[in-house]
C-alpha cells in the first residue's frame, strides 16, 4: 500500500519534475504528445485501477525526459517519448477494460442473487403445485381397504356429460390403475358405476352399467385380463355424498374398482344384454 501511494504521488509530480529538469532546449513534438497524455492519465484513476500498466508507462516517461535532458530533440528522445505515449494510452485503455469487468461481475453477481431469490421462491410455489396436485389426484382417485377388499375409487368428472365416454382426464387417471393392477394378479376384479339422483332411476342404472363397462373395456385395452374384471351398474345406490349440492353430486358420479382378495369370486351374476357369454369371459382367478 505505501508504494502505491508513493507511487501515485511520483505520478502527480513528473509534470513539475520534467518542466523543471527540461532545460531551455524544446522538448520534441512527441514529448510534447507524451507529456500530455501523460497529464491526461493523472486526471483518471488508472493508478488505482491498473497500477502496472501505469508504472511500467511512467518509467517509458522518465527515460524520455532523461534523453530530452541528454540530447534535447534527438531521435532517441523522440522515439523513447512515442512509447511512453503509447504506454500511456495502453494503461488507460486497460484500466477502461477492468473497470469495465469489474462492473460486469458486479452486475451478474447482483442478477445471481436475484436470480437465486427467484429460484427459491418458484422451487416453493412448484412443492405447493405439487402438494396440492397430489392431494387432487388422492381425492380423485381414492384407494382404501375394505376388509380384504382394496378399492379404487375414481370421482369427479370422469366421463362426458351425460354420456359414458372416458374423458382425457379420466383415461390418464386410469392408465395409473391399470398399471397398479398388474402388481395384484391373483385378484379378480369387479368394476361399479354410480350416478347422482338426477333423473329417472332406470336411466341412472343404464348409463352406469354403461360407464363401468367403458373402464372395463379402457382396462382390457391397457393389459388388464379380460378374465380378471367384470362390470356393473349401481345407480344412485350408495350415495357417498349429500345430492343437495353440485360437489355432492360430482362425488357421487364415480366408478368403484374393487380388487377381490386371491381366489374370491365376485357376488355379481352377468346381466344380459350387458355382459360377454360366460365362455367368452373365461374362468376368474
Amino acid at each position: 500500500m505505501k508504494n502505491k501511494h508513493a507511487y501515485v504521488l511520483a505520478l502527480a509530480t513528473l509534470p513539475l519534475l520534467s518542466a523543471a529538469c527540461g532545460g531551455a532546449a524544446a522538448p520534441s513534438k512527441e514529448l510534447l504528445t507524451a507529456r500530455d497524455v501523460y497529464a491526461k492519465a493523472g486526471k483518471t484513476d488508472v493508478a488505482q485501477v491498473n497500477p502496472e500498466g501505469a508504472r511500467d508507462a511512467q518509467v517509458a516517461l522518465e527515460a524520455a525526459e532523461g534523453a530530452h535532458r541528454d540530447d534535447a530533440g534527438s531521435d532517441r528522445e523522440r522515439t523513447a517519448a512515442y512509447v511512453a505515449m503509447r504506454k500511456f494510452e495502453r494503461a488507460m485503455a486497460q484500466a477502461d477494460e477492468l473497470r469495465a469487468r469489474q462492473e460486469q461481475e458486479k452486475a451478474e453477481l447482483a442478477y445471481q442473487a436475484q436470480l437465486e431469490g427467484q429460484l427459491a421462491s418458484t422451487r416453493q410455489e412448484l412443492e405447493a403445485l405439487e402438494t396440492a396436485t397430489e392431494k387432487a389426484k388422492n381425492d380423485r382417485v381414492g384407494w382404501r381397504k375394505k376388509g380384504e377388499e382394496l378399492v379404487i375409487t375414481l370421482s369427479g368428472v370422469s366421463f362426458e356429460s351425460g354420456g359414458h365416454n372416458l374423458t382425457p382426464d379420466a383415461k390418464k387417471r386410469l392408465d395409473v390403475v391399470a398399471h397398479a393392477l398388474q402388481e395384484y394378479r391373483e385378484r379378480s376384479i369387479t368394476i361399479a358405476g354410480y350416478t347422482d339422483n338426477a333423473g329417472k332411476k332406470e336411466a341412472n342404472l343404464a348409463l352406469s352399467q354403461k360407464r363401468a363397462d367403458s373402464v372395463r373395456a379402457y382396462l382390457e385395452r391397457k393389459g388388464v385380463a379380460p378374465s380378471r374384471l367384470s362390470s356393473e351398474g349401481r345407480g344412485e345406490s350408495n350415495p357417498i355424498a349429500k345430492n343437495d349440492t353440485a360437489e355432492g353430486k360430482a362425488s357421487n358420479r364415480r366408478v368403484e374398482i374393487t380388487l377381490h382378495p386371491a381366489g374370491a369370486v365376485s357376488e355379481r351374476q352377468p346381466v344380459k344384454g350387458t355382459d360377454p357369454a360366460p365362455a367368452a369371459q373365461g374362468k376368474q382367478k
